[in-house]
């Protein structure tokens, strides 16, 4: 069916299952549009599949606006925060009051959540235990542990924020952590096995948890027995598999078996042991200059992964000299690279938002890199000043605000990033959905407490019942 429309609303189709207007499709229902009004029939005309209305036909407006209201009222079409600039012109020009009607309801809705959520004192008691864990080292174990108490946290969030903690951490302190989870254990019995399940599960998926695991061995909680037979660790676990266990990935130095305490040292450190790469860290471009002069080094050579650096357990792949400079934020040896430096291959927004340097990503930006692909990371970091920057000027979109945008936020407990989408970019109804499928149970408390949520839909309790059996 398409409408070929005077003035703002230059096209709109539906088409199958699709309302598309200026080619930004929006779910629709094609047998729910066929039945809902006689009319449409004498518009069926090359296809059965296809019905076409357009000025050329003897149509008046209010049949139109007949047409469209029908379609609308039957709900065929959702208002959300993608399609309500377009159902707004549309209500506009046909004047369907019921349409104008349903938009405003929308909006309210939407603003009461958002104040809701921003304001419950439940979800700041969350946002504080989040915020304290943070704060663990091995020097306050004991006084975080006794915060935490107050909180009164169940276990799924407490686990999942300790291993957010080890997978974000630039530096080790793995040991600090399982200590924690120990101490954890003495007040809630069955916590540590929890804990080393679920680390264990994220390990085999995607490795990213392979630090924390290690540890796990070093302290004989783990044996690698307790994996599939043919499962293959990497070469990080040298010290504890047997060579034939051990997955041999090609570009990534380790040292011999025999010299197990520089390995230990290295892991404890969690860093690219080459002193170039200290020396980026450290943004210390003098000293860079030294040693690229004095290996006589190509400046756009690619650089050897280490298996001792925790940014490969996020799924990094940083390559080169100016990536790592990106990654540490180290704008000093990342201007003097990037002068030196030929290509722009090696410009990673993603490295650059995970560094946090405005500067850097500035220049990223300038040099046409995309920022898409960054959101996650940046999400991660908990950057969401850069978040808010770059969406206002309009590096990310929309359509950057996909169940991917839902899944990280939910994984590393970003909830200030969903309060500032939540105000007019995302639609509230997806919230209780994610809380349910990522275990956070004290949110889907809150949310069920609420009246913002319809629980008696049978898709989402049969959702809920399979995930939890505690709620």
């Amino acid at each position: 069916m398409t409408f070929y429309l005077p003035l703002e609303i230059d096209r709109v189709i539906i088409f199958d299952v699709l309302f598309i207007y200026e080619e930004f499709p929006i779910k629709g229902d094609k047998t729910l549009a066929q039945r809902i009004s006689p009319m449409l029939d004498k518009f069926y005309k090359s296809s059965t599949d296809v019905l076409t209305v357009s000025n050329n036909d003897i149509i008046s407006s209010k049949e139109t606006a007949l047409i469209l209201e029908q379609i609308f009222m039957n709900n065929m079409i959702k208002i959300t925060f993608q399609s309500i600039e377009v159902l707004e012109s549309i209500a506009s020009y046909f004047e369907i009051e019921k349409l104008k009607i349903k938009i405003l309801e929308f909006r309210e809705k939407q603003s009461k959540f958002y104040h809701f959520f921003i304001n419950n004192t439940e979800i700041e008691n969350l946002m504080s235990f989040l915020s304290t864990i943070k704060e663990l080292n091995e020097d306050n174990n004991e006084v975080i542990l006794k915060k935490c108490e107050e909180f009164n946290i169940s276990d799924s969030t407490y686990i999942n924020a300790l291993i957010n903690i080890s997978i974000n951490s630039p530096k080790n302190i793995d040991k600090c952590i399982i200590d924690h989870a120990k101490r954890v254990n003495l007040k809630r019995y069955g916590f540590l096995e929890k804990f080393i399940n679920r680390a264990s599960t994220i390990f085999i998926n995607n490795r990213q948890t392979m630090f924390l695991i290690h540890q796990l061995f070093e302290e004989k909680l783990l044996h690698f027995l307790d994996f599939d037979d043919d499962f293959l660790f990497p070469p990080l676990f040298i010290d504890f598999i047997p060579p034939s266990k051990i997955n041999n990935i090609s570009g990534y130095d380790y040292f011999d078996k025999n010299d197990l305490q520089k390995h230990k040292e290295l892991i404890k450190k969690g860093e690219n042991p080459d002193n170039l790469i200290q020396a980026i860290k450290n943004d210390n471009v003098e000293l860079l200059q030294q040693y690229i002069a004095s290996r006589k080094l190509d400046i756009n050579t690619f650089i050897k992964a280490s298996i001792y650096d925790r940014s490969i357990v996020s799924g990094y792949s940083i390559n080169s000299l100016r990536g790592y400079a990106a990654f540490y934020g180290a704008i000093k040896c990342f201007k003097f690279l990037l002068v030196n430096q030929i290509s722009d291959d090696f410009l990673s927004p993603m490295l650059a938002v995970h560094g946090g340097n405005l500067e850097i990503i500035h220049i990223c930006v300038q040099r046409g890199v995309p920022m898409g692909n960054s959101l996650k990371e940046a999400i991660k970091t908990h950057n969401n000043d850069i978040i808010c920057w770059s969406y206002e000027n309009g590096y990310y979109n929309r359509e950057d605000l996909s169940s991917s945008f839902w899944n990280s936020c939910f994984t590393y407990f970003n909830f200030g990033c969903l309060s500032y989408f939540l105000n007019n970019y995302i639609e509230y109804e997806e919230f209780l959905y994610y809380a349910v499928k990522y275990n956070n149970i004290e949110l889907v408390h809150i949310l069920l407490k609420s009246n913002f949520f319809d629980i008696n839909q049978f898709w989402f309790l049969f959702f809920l019942i399979e995930i939890f059996d505690d709620i």
